[in-house]
């Protein structure tokens, strides 16, 4: 235990890149997209406006944070969808819909003494035989429990990620005007 707490204070220290955890689909988000009766969709590629989006990397107090998914943060929002709509029967990758769209703001910060932030915000696009159905910018923001201390809250920081993109699926399922675009 003392190695791994040595190992993990030195790769703070360091300034070392560090890895989001791979995202396990929601098994509530599944459900909201089985229950919803929409059609099967595929997921288009997402691009990240390159001046407000952090595609590459979150910097957390020094260190910097990458997506396991490509090196990119917009490949990992695609394949969170993906992952969901998977689960939920109704991905296909030959469906005429799409889901796509921009990685606007995607971050979580640890500057604070005690509390972390995160933000994602995205225009996520439906398309059905590539005619535009649904055009619409979606944000989200979490707060977790973060530390003065560096060592904690970059750990904390990086845990965060998957739940921020969690609760960014969960508001773009429950848009009534998203899923009516997915039938």
């Amino acid at each position: 235990m003392r190695a791994l707490l040595a190992i993990l204070v030195f790769a703070v220290i360091s300034g070392c890149a560090l890895t989001a955890p791979n995202y396990s689909a929601s098994v509530e988000n599944a459900q909201m997209l089985r229950d919803s009766g929409i059609n099967k969709a595929r997921v288009g590629k997402f691009q990240a406006d390159p001046k407000t989006a952090n595609n590459e990397a979150i910097s957390l107090r020094g260190s910097s944070m990458a997506s396991p998914v490509g090196g990119k943060f917009t490949e990992y929002l695609e394949d969170a969808i993906r992952s969901e709509l998977n689960i939920a029967r109704i991905f296909d990758d030959k469906s005429t819909i799409e889901i796509g769209g921009v990685l606007i703001q995607n971050d979580v910060s640890v500057g604070s003494i005690s509390e972390g932030t995160g933000i994602m915000e995205a225009r996520i696009t439906v398309k059905r035989d590539s005619q535009i159905r649904f055009d619409k910018t979606k944000s989200v923001t979490i707060t977790f429990e973060s530390s003065f201390a560096g060592a904690v809250a970059i750990p904390r920081g990086v845990q965060a990620y998957p739940n921020l993109v969690q609760k960014f699926l969960s508001a773009l399922y429950a848009d009534k005007e998203f899923i009516a675009a997915l039938k």
